[in-house]
C-alpha cells in the first residue's frame, strides 16, 4: 500500500526544501477559478496553463465541484503554467528539473473535510503518488490506503499506489496543504 519514501532519491531534495515551498504557498495570491475538473483532462490542463488558480476538485459519486478540496496546478508532464515562475519561483525552478513527474499540484483541504474512498484506475500500477506535507495541524490529518493509516504532517512524506482504494481526512480547524505528485518510479529523477 505505502512505499518507503527513502526508496526514491528525488524525495530527499523535495523534502529538504519543504519550508521554502510552504513559504511560497503562504505568499501565493491566486483566485479560486470557476473551472471544475470533470471530463477530459486535456481541456482542463489547457485552460490552467493559460490562467492558473485554485480549482475545485471532484467528489466521489457526483459531478458537483468540491469547494472544500482545492488544487493549484504546478506541472503537467513537465510543462509549467504561464506565470508559475513569478507566482512560485523557487518551486517552479525545482519542478522544472524533475523528470518523470506526470502531475504536480498544491492540494488544499478545508477544515473538517473528508475525501471519500476512491481509486485512480488510470494509474494501473504504473504511477505512484507522493504527498509532501506543507501546512497542517499535526496529529489531525490522515491518509488511509487499503487497511493502513498514516498521519500527514508538515515536512512529512507519504508515497502510495493511487490505484489502491484510499481516502483522506482533515480533522483540524485549519487548512491542510500538501505538495501532490504523480510520478513514474522507473524514471523519476532530478536533472541538473
Amino acid at each position: 500500500m505505502f512505499h518507503d519514501p527513502a526508496a526514491f532519491p528525488f524525495v530527499r531534495e523535495l523534502q529538504a526544501r519543504w519550508r521554502l515551498i510552504r513559504q511560497e504557498y503562504l505568499e501565493l495570491r491566486a483566485p479560486v477559478l470557476p473551472i471544475h475538473r470533470v471530463g477530459a483532462i486535456d481541456t482542463y490542463v489547457e485552460t490552467l496553463m493559460k490562467n492558473n488558480g485554485w480549482t475545485p476538485s471532484w467528489q466521489v459519486d457526483t459531478t458537483e465541484p468540491n469547494l472544500d478540496w482545492l488544487t493549484y496546478g504546478l506541472s503537467y508532464k513537465g510543462m509549467l503554467p504561464d506565470g508559475a515562475d513569478r507566482a512560485l519561483p523557487a518551486t517552479s525552478r525545482l519542478l522544472s528539473r524533475l523528470e518523470g513527474c506526470e502531475v504536480c499540484a498544491l492540494s488544499l483541504m478545508r477544515p473538517g473535510t473528508f475525501i471519500a474512498p476512491h481509486t485512480h484506475p488510470e494509474m494501473d500500477g504504473r504511477l505512484l503518488i507522493m504527498h509532501l506535507g506543507l501546512d497542517m495541524a499535526p496529529g489531525r490529518s490522515f491518509l488511509s490506503v487499503g487497511q493502513e493509516v498514516r498521519e500527514e504532517r508538515p515536512g512529512g512524506v507519504v508515497v502510495f499506489n493511487g490505484a489502491m482504494r484510499h481516502f483522506a481526512v482533515n480533522m483540524s480547524q485549519a487548512d491542510r496543504v500538501l505538495l501532490y505528485l504523480e510520478f513514474d518510479p522507473r524514471i523519476i529523477r532530478f536533472c541538473d
